[in-house]
């Protein structure tokens, strides 16, 4: 080798070096994504885009600051919102609890499911926004802390757009690769409320058999495979939802609702009894196996 290329070569391996160590530090350095919501952080989100999904309800989609940033918000809460409804007259502004269908894994955007109630002035404003508007997000909201692992097998029964929150969860449970095995039972009046039908399905296929999802369809005039009826003691037995024996063997360990009120009284008792009541007691759930969402 001449002596011209000698040091040139030694010059080459140092910056060689110096890059990989570089590399290095780069990929433990690497500053983690920004989360907007961390204990109270009021702020404005801008409304990114609109669905319509049926009758009476909508996917509102509200992007972040930046498109790595994360929630922030732990699997099962709900966040707090705030709005000044243009369409009735009231003086003062409104706040409702809405649970996100995206996980704490989603970058960018955060995901809301809002049904619009006749009268309602909360859900109403929510319907009239349109993309590039904005709303006022107040603060997480905790709820039943989940801990991964923690169970074997859970069941989650659900009316209506109380769908949210057993979503966001068994998607959090199916993203971490979780064992739990998940019985979900939706609950409807007719075919023409029925929502995330194929969102559930995309989770059920990425679950490997692990999520089983049935629809109840009170009127009767859902797809093929719907059940027909009222959620019903009978019914959930059928669908494999049992406590087993006392103490959880041989069923799901937990059991999750929620939905229209008349639907959580029917399944846990009266509100303020904090479950173990109802046709889930029937089916031998104890109040500290049940979670109201």
């Amino acid at each position: 080798m001449s002596q011209i290329l000698r040091p040139l070569r030694a010059n080459l391996g140092t910056v060689a070096a110096l890059g990989a160590g570089a590399t290095l530090i780069y990929a433990f350095a690497k500053p983690k994504p920004a989360t907007v919501f961390g204990g109270f952080s009021p702020q404005y989100l801008r409304l990114e885009a609109v669905e319509q999904l049926n009758h009476n309800t909508k996917l509102l989609r509200f992007a972040f600051p930046n498109p790595d940033d994360l929630s922030g918000l732990p699997l099962t809460s709900s966040i707090l919102t705030l709005a000044k409804p243009t369409t009735s007259n009231r003086l003062l502004p409104t706040l409702r609890p809405y649970t996100p269908l995206t996980t704490p894994s989603t970058r960018g955007h955060l995901d809301l499911l809002v049904k619009l109630y006749p009268g309602g002035p909360h859900s109403t404003h929510l319907h009239s926004l349109h993309p590039g508007d904005r709303l006022f997000f107040l603060n997480p909201l905790p709820n039943h802390p989940w801990q991964p692992g923690r169970y074997t097998r859970i069941a989650c029964i659900a009316g209506g757009a109380g769908v949210t929150p057993m979503l966001q969860l068994v998607r959090g449970i199916v993203e971490g690769k979780e064992k739990t095995e998940v019985d979900v039972v939706v609950g409807v009046r007719e075919g023409r409320d029925v929502v995330m039908r194929r969102e559930w399905g995309e989770v059920v296929e990425r679950a490997g058999g692990r999520v089983r999802v049935w629809w109840v369809v009170g009127r009767g005039d859902g797809e093929e495979g719907d059940r027909e009826g009222c959620v019903t003691a009978g019914l959930l037995r059928e669908l494999g939802v049992d406590g087993g024996e006392e103490g959880g063997g041989g069923g799901q360990e937990m059991v999750f609702v929620c939905g229209p009120p008349g639907m959580e009284e029917m399944l846990v008792g009266k509100k303020g009894g904090g479950g173990g009541g109802g046709v889930l007691a029937e089916l031998g759930f104890g109040k500290e196996r049940v979670h109201r969402f």
